[in-house]
């Protein structure tokens, strides 16, 4: 009898123990995006990205320029072009960091104009895109990208930093 009363309490245990589930890895992604050319002074920006472990974030820090462009007849419809730049990533564990799989893009107004705009259009847009994937090592800035534009002589850099945060990290901490 005391043996089936110890077995149904390690069983219930063990029942309890399976349903419990690690909480995801947080962590906050510090991405640096620096344009460069030989006619100006190199602009950064800096941006910072939350992340769970194996989600998806997204951080859009792009505004839009409306237009109307013409449809049949004498309607007009309202159409929106994006500029700024859009970053997302996933983060995976890895040994020492994380690995992160990113997008980054970055658009703007083309500096140079072959040909006047037409009343109603959009200026010509210059956008730039990468989506690379890396292992990034806590406590280091990694280069995930870098874009060059021969057409205008523009450089556009991508620095990724991850630090891990939220209830993950006191987790690891006591380990």
């Amino acid at each position: 009898m005391k043996k089936m009363i110890l077995y149904v309490v390690v069983l219930s245990i063990a029942v309890q123990l399976q349903g419990q589930t690690r909480p995801a890895s947080q962590y906050r992604v510090h991405i640096r995006m620096r344009e460069s050319n030989a006619q100006s002074k190199p602009k950064e920006g800096t941006y910072t990205l939350l992340l769970q472990a194996e989600q998806k974030g997204t951080l859009n820090a792009s505004y839009r320029i409306p237009y109307f462009g013409s449809s049949k007849g004498d309607a007009k419809e309202l159409h929106t072009v994006a500029l700024g730049s859009i970053f997302d990533c996933v983060a995976r564990e890895a040994d020492g960091g994380v690995k992160l799989d990113c997008g980054f893009e970055s658009s703007s107004v083309a500096n140079h104009q072959q040909t006047a705009t037409p009343a109603g259009y959009p200026p010509v847009i210059q956008s730039r895109q990468a989506h690379t994937s890396a292992v990034v090592p806590f406590g280091s800035e990694v280069a995930m990208a870098e874009l060059d534009d021969p057409t205008s002589g523009n450089r556009v850099q991508f620095f990724v930093s991850v630090e891990r945060f939220g209830a993950s990290t006191v987790a690891k901490a006591d380990q």
